[in-house]
């Protein structure tokens, strides 16, 4: 049997800004979102075995770290840098390269806060931007966008 597997190659990052998607351009490298639950320890005296026992506390729906070339006049780049400075909470989507039609491509959608913004000016390099976005609440994973539409709240 083939895989299924697809490159990476063709993610789209978008930060809605007044009811409009602003891509972030040039981006290279995206991670995330990385889905993580406490650990609460629950061991007591009627705990068997001499192991400890622990169930599942508060998720944490993780963060998006993003790295890639600077490009001063980029409007997702700037809008980046502002809601950086301002700590606005902003929506978010990922749209994965699964598809060739937009509107078809399976998609991450979460509020986020922009938590660091970083430049490198090498001398034999692009210039680099990196940044790192905190989530807030659940990230969602939709099979596309009608899935989005009637699924996000």
């Amino acid at each position: 049997m083939a895989t299924k597997s697809i490159l990476g190659l063709g993610v789209s990052l978008d930060v809605k800004v007044a009811d409009n998607w602003v891509h972030i351009g040039e981006v290279e490298d995206i991670s995330g979102p990385n889905l993580s639950s406490d650990d609460v320890e629950v061991t007591n005296h009627d705990s068997q075995g001499g192991y400890r026992e622990y169930i599942a506390g508060l998720k944490d729906g993780g963060s998006i770290s993003i790295s890639g070339n600077f490009v001063g006049d980029d409007a997702g780049q700037v809008q980046m840098i502002a809601d950086q400075k301002s700590g606005i909470v902003r929506e978010y989507r990922m749209l994965l390269p699964d598809d060739e039609t937009e509107s078809d491509r399976t998609r991450w959608a979460y509020l986020a806060a922009v938590t660091n913004v970083g430049f490198t000016y090498p001398t034999s390099d692009a210039m680099k931007f990196s940044g790192e976005f905190k989530i807030s609440g659940e990230p969602e994973l939709f099979e596309d966008e009608s899935d989005y539409d009637t699924n996000w709240e």
